[in-house]
């Protein structure tokens, strides 16, 4: 079994617990415990500091605490101050004479008002939010007669300063035995969750897709490849308006002569909407290398129909709506027209009103086609007549040699 050890910084507000925590440490020869003395701000700057990744958790308590929480992604671990430990102090301040107030942070008077409360004790206890209000609440006391304060470390040492008794509520052993262990269980478990993290990054970083998840506003939360490329960007976020609430939606990108096929879906993580793209290689390069093939998608065919005669000169004319009722259909369309009418136009026009507009459109030029090239074409699992969602566009179909006519018949049937 592999031993793990917790790295844990511990920021005590006073020397007096830093040698508490010191020794509490020692109970746990699994935990790696730093230990440092600074007083709210002061501890602050020393884990600002501090390299990142040195540590799995920090334990400090009260006003520092809080402090530290608000200049870390690592868990804080709070030593709370016990009922136990405010009475101690209580029952060392009813030694003297003098009245006393409870002045200190929340983490100090909430046990101070749970315990008045069970004893019924009729006892001033004034809470301090910052160091900035503590000299002020004490001026109060003074004007009111008070001359002795039960406290934590911050009033101790201004109450010094303007005369006050003053009695340090310190954190027994049973306090910082319970922080550690608190510190260890929560160490462990953001470890495994880091590991988690670190395990499904490891599985879409090895695939040969990408994989990209997009806020709502289209800012990137996590891509699987170290740079996401601004025009890739630029084409899945005009596309996260169209992403159903339930299901997927397909949709191709072109990038240096390869095809991609995009799924995109919507993805709910603790309440946020997000978008999760996941793009891979197609199967048929986009320029294949196999004379009389090519691969078009949906934003070249519209590109080359855009700046064609057809589109440019309002050629297509009444054609277009009866152009438009061939696409629903599911039947292949023969298009025949003299040399230079622009049958390649047509097949994209109806291609682009298609259901299948969103898959490869697929030129096959049987004018330009050699022995090899039909035969992947007609009998290489590879082949585009083997894959599904394809417009294929049989260009200069009377050049089709005779031995290989049948063959495709067969192959298209």
């Amino acid at each position: 079994m592999i031993e793990t050890h917790t790295r844990i910084l511990g920021i005590a507000p006073y020397d007096g617990m830093r040698t508490a925590m010191e020794q509490a440490a020692q109970a746990y020869p699994n935990v790696e415990m730093d230990i440092y003395t600074g007083d709210l701000e002061d501890g602050q700057a020393i884990v600002q500091q501090m390299p990142p990744n040195s540590y799995d958790c920090i334990i400090s308590r009260g006003g520092t605490a809080a402090l530290i929480r608000q200049v870390t992604d690592l868990p804080v671990v709070d030593i709370h101050i016990s009922v136990y430990d405010v009475l101690r102090t209580m029952k060392l301040a009813e030694n003297y004479s003098s009245l006393y107030a409870i002045v200190g942070f929340p983490s100090i008077t909430e046990p101070a008002h749970t315990l008045c409360s069970l004893l019924d004790f009729n006892l001033d206890i004034l809470t301090v939010n910052n160091a900035a209000e503590v000299r002020h609440t004490l001026e109060r006391l003074q004007q009111g007669g008070y001359r002795m304060v039960v406290c934590d470390m911050v009033t101790h040492t201004i109450a010094r300063e303007m005369g006050f008794d003053a009695f340090l509520i310190t954190s027994g052993v049973e306090s910082l035995h319970a922080a550690i262990d608190q510190a260890v269980n929560i160490s462990s478990w953001f470890g495994h969750l880091r590991q988690e993290n670190l395990f499904l990054r490891s599985i879409t970083q090895g695939q040969n897709g990408r994989v990209i998840v997009m806020e709502s506003n289209g800012d990137l939360f996590y891509s699987s490849i170290s740079e996401v490329p601004a025009e890739l960007s630029s084409v899945l976020q005009s596309h996260i308006r169209e992403i159903p609430a339930s299901g997927n939606l397909r949709f191709y990108y072109t990038e240096r002569d390869q095809l991609y096929s995009i799924t995109a879906q919507q993805l709910l993580m603790n309440n946020v909407q997000r978008y999760l793209f996941y793009c891979v290689p197609a199967r048929i390069p986009l320029h294949s290398s196999r004379p009389g093939l090519r691969t078009l998608n949906k934003g070249e065919c519209e590109y080359l129909f855009a700046n064609s005669f057809y589109s440019l000169s309002g050629a297509m004319g009444t054609q277009a709506a009866e152009i438009r009722s061939l696409a629903l259909l599911r039947q292949p369309v023969f298009i025949y027209g003299e040399p230079g009418t622009g049958k390649e136009q047509i097949a994209r026009y109806l291609y682009l009103h298609s259901s299948l507009a969103n898959h490869p459109f697929i030129v096959v030029n049987c004018a330009l086609l050699n022995e090899k090239t039909w035969d992947f074409l007609l009998n290489h699992y590879n082949s585009p007549l083997s894959a599904t969602g394809n417009t294929i566009y049989f260009q200069n179909f009377e050049s089709i040699p005779p031995q290989w006519s049948s063959e495709l018949l067969a192959a298209i049937e």
